[in-house]
């Protein structure tokens, strides 16, 4: 190995302090943020409080924290469509939060979750936590900053209660509920109240809408029903109260309104007949029969009145009155006089009572020659007869149309009334089943039954059918067809009840009885009755997903992939454990979640889930152990170290090594006055140098020749 003169030879102490330098580039800590596995995305509820887990470590140093360390700290709120919000900042010591909002921990211990107190639906948005930490020299030492998502739910707002339609005998009716403020949105349950309770299920209910269709009423239907507007953090209440009425009500309402028209008319006709009479006797009043004989002697004095030559009064004025008297002229010769007889003369003229009203109109001669005063009947006692008349008249009219309405509407052959169970009919699991179905009608010859079967959630108009009777035969059909029957074949005599055996839950919904009999139309002859199929919970399946480490936060879950009604979930842990602190541990009844937080190692332990509905329940168990992660980190500090101090104690021996294998090999240098024996003289040729190599090796020399160099300080010339 040949070196060049003049190169430095390299540095043992270089090559220390270049190790330990790289080595020390790896040691400057950086500050990270973390958030719970899963705890990415939190809800809370309206009202309450929530915090929002995150800590700081600085990698690779131990977790606990140092008085070099300056963070600064801030908070923020995103929310879409607003500008950025600063809700908390700590800086220099100080901490500066907007109302409701306030950190967990001290900031020492490196925690810098972040609470919110009454919270608000506004308050739903992305919270990012920034943090940068600075040493004594203030010399920025690293960011980082992480992200929570938070959405604050409302329970549902007090709903309002209505109802739709007509609430008679035999029509349909609609409830509707609707609450005006709900996050998620509200789902709405519909029931009745004692003495008949009763819970709907679709079709009938609408639990997106809050409607309530009830088809077919009767009088028993009649009562207080409650809607229940639910979400998963809350629910309220609305009642509206429905009462049926009865098909003769409804006629008498017809029959009273059709009797008062007609107690009108009459009313009318009456009183036009009494005007006619009136007007007829007046004109009677005011004639005189021309036959009329005069009487002998006038009972008062009358200078206009004449007598005709036959010996009749032809015509008779009552206007002396309004004249003033005449002195009687003598009579003129050869004129008649009449003279009085003695029976005119005994007998006085007779005397009108005095009245206030208006002068007599007319007179009318009697056979006995007195003139008798005709007026209109006007006494009290005549016109309350005439009342209490038309008040009798108007009374019969409107009873008779009373009657009439109710013949009419409630005669026979007009409507079809189906009958069945108004509470849900809840059966286990491969249990027979019998749907009780009623109906009043008389059957003809175009009678027909139909039962269909409606999954839950789907509407009227999906239903599928099961089986079908008509013109005496009986047609299964469906996949129910080889478990479904009827109670009665056939059923003609009233009762269509539906047996349906081995249940299983795919039965779970709703059945439909429909029953018609043409021409009875009146109502639609339909039933309907809410089964459900009663599963025990299967065995649940227990897992867990987080950090399991001091500080951190696990989710635990639970689910069972059987069970009718839905199974509610339930966790406790086993065996004595101190009292955990106010908010570590969330449960969810519903979806089977335990939510952990804040673990220590008091938080390890065996935990057991119990899923439980009417039919039974079932369990899992789960182990849960904390460490800490603090050992972790000393443990692979040290390790770390020890594989440092290794390498540079490696580097070290083979730099050492080298030098003395260097030392032990001898050394060969050339003056400038030597000459070697392969060196080419100089003014020779390459080629020429080449021909000599060539004729050397052809000619033999001896050992000795072939070691023998030759030295001299003159140059050769060929």
């Amino acid at each position: 190995m040949i070196i060049p003169a003049g190169i430095p030879e390299p540095n043992l102490l270089r090559v220390l302090f270049l190790g330990l330098s790289t080595l020390a580039s790896f040691s400057l800590a950086q500050p990270e943020l973390h958030v719970p596995a899963g705890l990415n995305k939190l809800e809370a509820v309206e009202g309450e409080e929530v915090v929002l887990p995150v800590w700081y470590t600085m990698t690779p140093e131990q977790s606990s924290s140092h008085p070099w360390e300056e963070p600064l700290l801030f908070w923020y709120l995103e929310q879409e469509g607003k500008e950025l919000n600063q809700v908390l900042s700590y800086f220099n010591g100080a901490v500066s939060n907007k109302p409701r909002v306030s950190l967990v921990h001290s900031i020492t211990t490196r925690n810098v979750s972040l609470r919110l107190e009454a919270l608000q639906e506004e308050d739903s948005g992305t919270y990012r936590c920034s943090i940068n930490v600075q040493d004594g020299g203030s010399t920025a030492m690293g960011h980082s900053s992480k992200s929570i998502e938070l959405k604050v739910l409302v329970p549902p707002a007090p709903p309002s209660c209505s109802f739709q339609g007509a609430p008679y005998v035999g029509t349909n009716v609609t409830l509707n509920c609707k609450s005006p403020r709900s996050k998620p949105t509200a789902q709405y349950q519909w029931e009745k109240l004692a003495p008949s309770a009763q819970v709907f299920f679709g079709p009938t209910l609408d639990a997106v809408r809050g409607s309530l269709k009830l088809t077919n009423i009767s009088t028993s239907m009649s009562g207080v029903y409650v809607c229940k507007a639910q979400n998963r953090v809350g629910f309220s209440k609305c009642n509206v109260t429905l009462e049926v009425m009865t098909g003769s009500k409804a006629a008498v309402v017809v029959g009273a309104v059709v009797g008062t028209l007609v107690g009108l008319v009459l009313l009318a006709g009456l009183v036009l007949l009494y005007q006619r009479r009136t007007k007829t006797l007046e004109e009677l009043a005011n004639d005189i029969k021309e036959d009329a004989i005069a009487p002998r002697t006038l009972p008062w004095t009358k200078g206009s009145d004449t007598i005709s030559k036959n010996g009749t009064l032809s015509s008779v004025s009552s206007a002396r009155a309004l004249r003033p008297p005449k002195t009687a002229a003598p009579p003129r010769p050869g004129t008649f006089t009449p003279t009085p007889s003695i029976s005119s003369q005994a007998l006085s003229s007779p005397r009108l009572p005095r009245t206030d009203g208006p002068p007599p109109q007319a007179h009318k001669a009697l056979p006995l020659g007195f003139p008798i005063l005709f007026r209109p009947p006007t006494n009290r006692r005549q016109d309350q007869e005439t009342v209490v008349t038309m008040a009798w008249a108007l009374v019969g009219a409107f009873l008779c149309g009373s009657l009439l309405g109710f013949v009419c509407l409630s005669g026979p052959g007009l409507a079809v009334e189906v009958t069945v169970p108004t509470e849900p009919l809840s059966m286990p699991k491969g249990k027979t089943a019998e749907l009780s179905c009623r109906y009043s009608t008389s059957v003809g010859d175009n009678f027909a039954l139909e039962w269909s079967f409606v999954q839950p959630g789907k509407p009227i108009s999906a239903s599928l059918p099961i089986l079908y009777f008509t013109n005496d035969h009986l047609y299964p059909t469906g996949s129910k067809a080889d478990r479904a029957s009827l109670l009665h074949n056939p059923p003609t005599g009233g009762v269509a009840t539906l047996k349906l055996t081995d249940l299983r839950p795919s039965d779970t919904g709703t059945y439909l009885c429909n029953v018609n009999n043409p021409p009875d139309f009146y109502t639609n002859g339909l039933g309907l009755i809410n089964l459900t199929v009663l599963v025990a919970p299967s065995e649940p399946e227990c897992s867990h997903s987080g950090q399991t480490l001091v500080g951190g936060s696990v989710a635990l879950k639970c689910s069972s992939s059987e069970g009718a009604p839905k199974p509610v979930y339930n966790w406790v842990r086993l065996g004595s454990f101190p009292t955990p602190p106010p908010g570590s541990m969330v449960q969810d009844e519903v979806s089977g979640k335990l939510i952990l937080t804040n673990l220590s190692l008091t938080s390890s332990g065996t935990y057991r889930c119990v899923a439980s509905n009417q039919r039974g329940s079932a369990s899992c168990e789960l182990d849960l152990s904390v460490t800490d992660s603090s050992e972790g980190r000393v443990a692979g500090t040290l390790i770390g170290v020890l594989l440092g101090v290794l390498l540079l104690s490696v580097a070290a021996f083979c730099l050492i090594r080298f030098q003395k294998e260097r030392k032990k090999e001898p050394k060969e240098t050339y003056r400038g006055s030597d000459l070697r024996e392969d060196a080419t003289a100089p003014g020779i040729s390459e080629q020429a140098s080449r021909r000599a190599d060539f004729s050397k090796g052809l000619l033999e020399k001896s050992p000795s020749a072939s070691m023998v160099t030759t030295k001299s300080k003159l140059s050769m010339v060929v």
